[in-house]
């Protein structure tokens, strides 16, 4: 009897070992299972989503509520983005469909990267898609139909939101991916397939972001060709691309111990008579260093409605070219840090001019742009 006891107490940690073995697999599909549910769910209700909306896009031309030139920008390639991703759902679901060990999400990821690059322009365009809705919004809202499609122009934040549903949903599918390689309880393959998955999506946001800032750098150059009065014989052309720019405080002086504490990046022109400081507006381009600086404004940064010119055609504010640094010049670059979170940096030049720029998480300059001066 106790040598049986001893079997059966054996046979006792067996079963329940194998049993707590099932239930940590059981787990791990679960919680792989969850990750994939949301996929799929939030799928189905992204393609309902973009459904209403093409239906609003037909209402809205069918009443002729806005002229065309709105209605391209507002809806630009939507009934493209609704084709990709109707036939995307269905190998979603299609794959959903398989057993676990069957399905590879990151092979049908990268099967549609391509077929995904429609979202590009759809990117590009949301600056111009937003302001258009707003623009329009009292017209849009007169719409006849559903109570479904009224629903979209409750509110010009309720119709940007359903306009932006594509920027997110892109925006999600790499999260999604992430999630389900670290917590699917995947092979390498599968793991490997997924980072795949990932690199593609990602791949096409990065190209979308990277066209929407040479746009912002594009449309600098132009205000500042319109906001510099007088460019001193300078040709804007021949200065290359515009790689940083943004607001600093610049104190004129020798000494270092003119610095004082600001809540952003400040340049100091270093010279040996002047030892005051003012709000600059700085521009990097690949050839050279420009510092501007607003017609009127007074040394504590205030600016004079008596003296200051009138604005642009865009409304900025004329300025004057009072500094420049030619990028061939510059003979050595010195930098040093003497109080937490901030950077001095030191520009010298053949011809004797310096700067230096102390860096207080600006969110304009990073060191490395900096450094690569």
């Amino acid at each position: 009897m106790q040598k049986g006891s001893i079997v059966e107490t054996e046979d006792s940690d067996s079963v329940e070992d194998e049993r707590r073995s099932q239930r940590l697999s059981q787990t791990k599909r679960t919680h792989r299972q969850h990750i994939v549910d949301e996929l799929v769910r939030t799928e189905r209700t992204y393609v309902q989503h973009l459904e209403m909306l093409q239906d609003f896009k037909k209402e809205v031309e069918q009443q002729g509520l806005i002229p065309g030139d709105a209605r391209h920008d507002i809806f630009l390639n939507l009934n493209k983005l609704l084709d990709v991703q109707t036939r995307f759902l269905i190998h979603v679901e299609s794959e959903d469909d398989k057993p676990e060990e069957d399905q590879n999400w990151g092979r049908l990821f990268q099967m549609f990267g391509d077929h995904f690059r429609v979202y590009e322009p759809y990117i590009i365009n949301q600056k111009i898609c937003e302001e258009s809705a707003v623009r329009n919004f009292d017209k849009l809202r007169e719409i006849q139909g559903s109570p479904e499609l009224r629903q979209i122009v409750e509110s010009p934040p309720i119709l940007t939101g359903f306009l932006l549903k594509p920027f997110a949903r892109l925006c999600k599918y790499p999260l999604l991916l992430e999630d389900l390689c670290k917590n699917g309880a995947l092979d390498e393959e599968r793991k490997t397939d997924i980072r795949g998955g990932i690199a593609a999506m990602k791949k096409i946001l990065n190209a979308a972001n990277a066209y929407m800032a040479k746009q912002e750098q594009f449309k600098v150059v132009q205000d500042l060709k319109e906001q510099v009065e007088d460019w001193k014989g300078h040709q804007v052309e021949a200065f290359g691309d515009l790689l940083l720019h943004g607001s600093f405080v610049v104190v004129k002086g020798d000494g270092m111990n003119t610095e004082r504490e600001v809540s952003h990046v400040c340049v100091h022109w270093c010279s040996p008579l002047l030892t005051t400081s003012l709000q600059y507006r700085m521009y990097l381009f690949e050839k050279i260093l420009l510092c501007c600086k607003e017609i009127g404004q007074s040394r504590k940064g205030k600016i004079s409605t008596k003296t200051a010119p009138p604005p642009t055609r865009n409304g900025k504010p004329k300025m004057a070219l009072k500094g420049r640094i030619f990028m061939a010049n510059v003979t050595q670059i010195v930098y040093t840090s003497d109080k937490p979170g901030k950077l001095a940096i030191k520009i010298c030049s053949d011809s004797q001019v310096s700067a230096s720029t102390n860096l207080i998480n600006s969110g304009h300059l990073r060191m490395s742009d900096l450094l690569a001066w």
